[in-house]
């Protein structure tokens, strides 16, 4: 019921499916089966610890990342971030406190709508704390810093670029990903475009898009793109191709490796059909 984000456990070949209205993730096998693996499908905002996750509750979840055994689920409309671990077990490992700021403990700190979230090699939790309008990291120690955006939306006129990624302002993030170098990107739904903050010194530029509110599904250099709203990203590690999902624009988009980019699929009209036709949505 209205599915949100789905991933792939690369080790077995299942995906995994979050049902946002529907208050479940669900788990579909290499031969087609389905089942619930977290949430019980009641609407309640309250959540349980250390039960078994199909009897606990979820909230709109929406994002998810799996590694080690260990499946990460944003729950958006518990402001909550919540892991099942291999023996079936929720636990929540980020929100649900009161405290706003950097450098504190994850389950004392206040998120607002996480939608997104992304795993770095290190196994470090990112998350795209779309209305706080940052992206915070959750590290092996449970401290919850901030990566990018200083809580503020919207963009100042001047120096956004170029600055550390925690001084410049980053407008309702909806995607986080990784490249090959370990680069974070962003998917700023609110400023229009995609963002890198660099491994190498935590400087953030766009990348893709520009802070504008106009939307164009046509564009093919990556300064020429203006981007709706960028709800969605996923990261190629064999091509090394970014592609977005802009949802107000009904198209996805690509950054190429070469740093061009362009449309995909869609033509930025609203469209429901069938196959057999060119790729609109």
């Amino acid at each position: 019921y209205q599915p949100w984000h789905a991933v792939s456990d690369d080790a077995s070949g299942n995906l995994y499916i979050s049902e946002f209205s529907g208050n479940l993730v669900r788990l579909v096998t290499p031969n087609g089966i389905i089942s619930t693996v977290a949430g019980n499908g009641t609407t309640l905002s309250s959540t349980s610890n250390n039960v078994k996750a199909t009897l606990g509750t979820l909230y709109k979840p929406a994002g998810l990342a799996f590694r080690n055994n260990t499946l990460y689920i944003a729950s958006a409309g518990a402001n909550l971030v919540r892991t099942v671990s291999a023996d079936g077990i929720i636990r929540t490992v980020a929100g649900g406190g009161s405290l706003s700021g950097s450098g504190v403990a994850a389950t004392s700190a206040l998120l607002n709508n996480p939608s997104a979230l992304a795993l770095e090699s290190t196994g470090v939790l990112y998350i795209a704390d779309t209305d706080n309008c940052r992206v915070c990291k959750v590290q092996s120690d449970g401290m919850l810093f901030v990566v990018a955006g200083t809580g503020t939306a919207g963009c100042n006129s001047a120096g956004l670029d170029g600055l550390p990624a925690n001084q410049s302002a980053v407008g309702n993030p909806y995607g986080v990903a990784f490249d090959w170098y370990t680069n974070l990107l962003i998917g700023e739904g609110g400023n229009c475009r995609m963002r890198n903050v660099s491994k190498a010194d935590g400087v953030i530029r766009t990348v893709l898009g520009s802070p504008s509110q106009s939307c164009s599904p046509h564009g093919d250099s990556s300064s020429a793109v203006t981007i709706g709203s960028a709800t969605g990203l996923a990261f190629d590690w064999f091509s090394g191709i970014v592609y977005l999902a802009d949802s107000s624009s009904n198209a996805v988009r690509v950054l190429m490796p070469n740093g061009n980019g362009g449309v995909l699929v869609g033509n930025g009209t609203n469209f429901y059909g069938g196959g057999g036709v060119r790729a609109q949505l």
